[in-house]
């Protein structure tokens, strides 16, 4: 007290004290001297000011728009909303979560980064009227997509009969996803020919590759007559959901001399078959192998009679004007129910089966994205438990989850520092690691966040990650377009992360891929010592969420040179990050031959009984 008395300057006269003067009058006055002020005290004040105006610099600097923005807005184009830099290596900045969804739970983190937000890649003009396009395309209802399952259902139905009418019963069975890889296909043709349906070939072409992966079973012949089945009866099933009438197979006097011949040769091979067969003993069903013969041509006949007639009597049922129409003004109520299994919801039409089931940590999942990306405002629980049901019904028509695994989500965690946060050239919202992505079924999926079909995007610049399906058809297609991207000098830096099976039908795409001239880094994995997303992950939250792989992968970053400028990235570095993360979610739970062999309880086979509690794989 002694001391601040010692210091405190001595009080003027009455005569100098005037009214202190406001903050404008103060602005432009220069600090005085103060009588009896210490050094330290002088110091503080003739800083101050200097102090303010370094920070306003500063300030004025961080807000200043960047060289693009300003190029940008001077060519005329659209102001990019503002991106925030996580890394030194320059990527798009997620923006958080917004702070009007509701709070991140630790279930959704487990299964993507429910708490990033990413922006929307800039593309070409030609990109850009695509991804608009989605919103303007057809809806398609909930009793249609329920109409789709029971089509999918005939479909798959209709290609194990032929297969065993032709090749006999306990014969050997096709390849494992061929129905799936004709489907896939189709898929490549409907989007170069913009057809409306999104699963079922409706084009009725005859598909070369079904012939060869059937004839590893069969002969070339029955292979062919098979394949010219499911084409026609796929048109059919198509234009049924469409509400079109079906394309007739030539004229009635075609059909009707093609029927006459199939009764015909039925006739012909019943006789014969008659006459080859031996009296049997009484109480013993052997059959000769000559008659074995006979039998198989016979219901290889009877099948194309099948479908002759069958084409035969929707044509007529088309020229009556018989013609189903779609359900679009169907009053059919949507179920949501959470009851029968814990941590499961159900999502189901009028209560009728199938039952849709999702995981609640999922279903979370679907409704942030939907709240985030539907552009409805607050949302809207009847729209969108009606998307919901469609896309879940639309996957569950695909089947096929043995093709739809994905990347790990620590895998793209590990790749944040060097390759930033990823945009996924193949995915759907229900195994998405980030809210932006391109999908099979953009008009449908758009609203939960997807950019459309990767084979329509066009990106300016970007850092991505392709892990198609395992179809050399697909996987051939998406390295074209990765290549004439890369190879477009008008575009900015771009980074692809290619993941595919450096195994059968890959092989081929892995090479090409491999001595590419923007092939970067470029790494092998070794079959079951890694593991990706189970693709049907989202069914219950009982089910195990990784799954080994059955194959060596091969992981390749092609990049044109300012891609490589801005995202750099070393075979070494790929293995310690990405490669390493793969080999990390395996460990501790089940080996590849435990994998395969589980049972129901784990989404397996019924006739498979492995389960964790037998131990062996450390689960």
């Amino acid at each position: 007290d002694r001391l601040a008395a010692h210091l405190r300057p001595p009080a003027a006269p009455a005569s100098f004290l005037r009214p202190c003067p406001g903050p404008r009058s103060m602005a432009g006055l220069a600090p005085r001297r103060r009588v009896g002020a210490s050094a330290a005290q002088e110091v503080a004040a003739s800083a101050g000011p200097k102090l303010k105006k370094l920070k306003e610099k500063r300030r004025l600097s961080a807000e200043a728009p960047s060289t693009e923005e300003v190029t940008a807005s001077a060519a005329g184009a659209p102001k990019k909303k503002p991106r925030l830099s996580a890394k030194a290596a320059g990527e798009y900045r997620a923006a958080p979560a917004k702070s009007s969804e509701a709070p991140v739970t630790s279930s959704e983190l487990a299964i993507w980064a429910a708490d990033v937000a990413l922006p929307e890649p800039r593309q070409t003009p030609k990109g850009a009227a695509g991804r608009a396009s989605l919103r303007e395309a057809r809806r398609w209802t909930p009793q249609e997509e329920h109409k789709r399952i029971s089509a999918m259902k005939g479909l798959r139905s209709k290609m194990v009969r032929l297969k065993t009418e032709h090749s006999g019963v306990g014969s050997q069975k096709p390849n494992v996803l061929t129905f799936e890889r004709w489907l896939a296909r189709f898929a490549l043709r409907r989007d170069s020919a913009k057809f409306e349906e999104p699963v079922i070939p409706a084009d009725g072409v005859v598909d070369a590759a079904l012939v060869r992966d059937l004839e590893r079973v069969m002969s070339t012949e029955a292979a062919t007559s098979i394949a010219q089945a499911l084409a026609t009866e796929a048109e059919r099933s198509a234009a049924r959901l469409s509400g079109l009438p079906p394309s007739t197979a030539g004229s009635a006097e075609q059909q009707g001399a093609a029927i006459r011949a199939c009764v015909k040769r039925i006739r012909a091979l019943a006789l014969k078959a008659r006459r080859k067969t031996p009296p049997a003993p009484k109480g013993k069903g052997v059959v000769a192998e000559g008659e074995a013969e006979v039998l198989r041509e016979l219901a290889a006949e009877a099948g194309k009679l099948r479908s002759v007639a069958a084409s035969a009597a929707a044509a007529a049922a088309a020229a009556a004007g018989d013609v189903p129409s779609p359900s679009s003004g169907s009053t059919a109520s949507l179920r949501i129910d959470a009851s029968r299994q814990r941590g499961t919801v159900d999502v189901s039409l009028d209560g009728a089966k199938p039952y849709l089931s999702i995981s609640s940590a999922h279903y979370d999942k679907m409704q942030r994205l939907f709240a985030r990306h539907a552009g409805l405002g607050p949302v809207d629980e009847a729209s969108f438990h009606e998307r919901l049901f469609c896309c879940l019904a639309r996957y569950e028509a695909l089947k096929g989850a043995g093709y739809q695994c994905a990347v790990p989500g620590r895998a793209f965690d590990a790749l944040r520092p060097s390759l930033g946060e990823v945009v996924e050239c193949f995915a759907s919202p229900l195994n998405c690691h980030y809210d932006r992505f391109c999908s099979a079924f953009g008009p449908l999926e758009e609203a939960f966040g997807s950019l459309g079909s990767f084979f329509d995007f066009e990106p300016l610049e970007g850092s991505f990650e392709a892990n198609p399906p395992f179809v050399p058809e697909i996987m051939d297609a998406m390295l074209e377009h990765i290549e004439a991207l890369l190879g477009d000098a008008s575009r900015g830096p771009l980074s692809f992360l290619i993941v595919i099976p450096a195994w059968g039908a890959g092989v081929g795409t892995v090479k090409h891929m491999e001595k590419s001239r923007h092939c970067r880094a470029s790494s092998r994995i070794e079959a079951s010592s890694h593991g990706f997303c189970d693709g049907a992950q989202h069914l219950d939250g009982t089910r195990e969420l990784y799954r080994p792989s059955s194959w060596d992968t091969a992981v390749s970053l092609l990049q044109n040179a300012a891609g490589a400028k801005r995202w750099p990235l070393s075979k070494e570095e790929l293995d310690k990050t990405f490669g390493a993360a793969m080999k990390e979610v395996v460990k501790g739970g089940p080996s590849l031959d435990q994998w395969e062999n589980r049972g129901q309880w784990m989404g397996g086979s019924a006739k498979r009984k492995w389960t964790p509690q037998e131990g062996g794989g450390g689960w």
